[in-house]
């Protein structure tokens, strides 16, 4: 089965460009499944499902990244 979503390489950066916040981070989830991110505070988990659920509805500034859904 091919997955629904996939995430590859997602890099997120303040608009100033300094702070990296997200690096390079890749998934993928099939339909059905589930994915938990884990990290420790500040790692970016929140900023990387706001970023997925808002590029899926409209366009929105990251540094790199590639969605198929």
């Amino acid at each position: 089965m091919m997955p629904s979503l996939i995430i590859d390489h997602l890099s997120i950066n303040l608009r100033s460009g300094t702070d990296n916040l997200v690096s390079e981070i890749s998934f993928a989830i099939k339909e059905g499944e589930s994915l938990i991110l884990l990290g420790q505070s500040g790692s970016g988990k929140t900023m990387t499902c706001s970023w997925t659920l808002k590029n899926l509805r409209c366009r929105v500034p990251f540094s790199s990244a590639r969605l198929i859904f």
